[in-house]
């Protein structure tokens, strides 16, 4: 998403325009349609209020770019995957506390992402910055760092199932224990044939000593582990500085926000089971 203004003065009046443009949709059914750029134009005899109107107008803008790049990535990721529209953002309406923004555009939402249109990224701005200005700063960081830390585990399995397409085993079992626990990557680097028992894994803290951590995995990634580790003592034989580098050249985010991101979840799943014991 790009915001760029511009202040003219003519014919005795400042004019300011702001032009906003986003990136075409790569899964755009019309490939030959040119993405329509949005302007909006204010006037004013004085130059400071014909500022002020601008950056009115431009501010919505600038402090919801997080949420549109965010929703902007859900959508490219369940286009890639073909998976629904309503069955991602229902999940993210699930597992997040604060709902204010994410219940006012929940419909709207699932109905521009079905739209497929070229302009989406513009589309979902619009439909952000009309709902976000209503909301306290603390409310829209709170909001988004929860929707963050839920897009981790997308990211997590988009970038397991890549590897598993490649023929990567190892490299899709690092990820894929690195989204479904919050392991550090020594820790899981560590990780032995014996530490998978039935979809329980069992690993040893780096940080406490004589410390055990255990964690339930899925059905795929148990397969995929047993048959990785199958004539070998441990699970993973490249270097450890590999996967340290690896975490943030594939997905863009570091390993210690995946292990906040399953910290984070567990205590909302928590909370969400807790608001809804019966009262007697």
């Amino acid at each position: 998403m790009r915001i760029s203004r511009k202040l003219e003065y003519r014919n005795q009046r400042y004019y300011g325009t702001i032009r906003i443009s986003g990136e075409i949709n790569p899964y755009a059914d019309d490939k030959n349609y040119v993405p329509k750029i949005l302007y909006m134009k204010v006037w004013s005899d004085n130059k400071k209020k014909c500022e002020e109107l601008v950056e009115y107008i431009v501010e919505p803008w600038q402090s919801s770019l997080c949420y549109i790049s965010l929703f902007y990535d859900v959508f490219k990721r369940i286009k890639r995957r073909n998976i629904k529209a309503e069955k991602v953002i229902d999940s993210y309406i699930r597992i997040c506390a604060s709902k204010a923004i994410l219940e006012s555009v929940r419909i709207p939402l699932i109905s521009i992402f079905e739209q497929n249109a070229v302009d989406i990224e513009v589309k979902i701005g619009k439909l952000v910055v009309n709902r976000i200005a209503s909301l306290g700063k603390g409310i829209q960081a709170q909001t988004y760092r929860e929707l963050h830390y839920f897009s981790l585990f997308g990211v997590g399995k988009d970038t397991m199932e890549d590897y598993v397409k490649s023929g990567y085993l190892e490299q899709a079992v690092f990820f894929g224990i690195l989204y479904q626990t919050p392991l550090r990557i020594g820790e899981i680097f560590e990780l032995g044939r014996e530490c998978l028992k039935g979809r329980t894994l069992h690993a040893s803290s780096l940080k406490v000593k004589d410390k055990k951590m255990s964690y339930r995995l899925n059905r795929k990634l148990c397969k995929m582990i047993r048959a990785l580790s199958r004539g070998r003592e441990k699970i993973f034989k490249l270097d450890l500085r590999y996967y340290v580098s690896c975490v943030p050249r594939e997905c863009g985010n570091s390993a210690h926000e995946f292990r906040q991101a399953y910290l984070m979840r567990k205590i909302w799943l928590d909370e969400e089971k807790h608001n809804r014991l019966p009262l007697y």
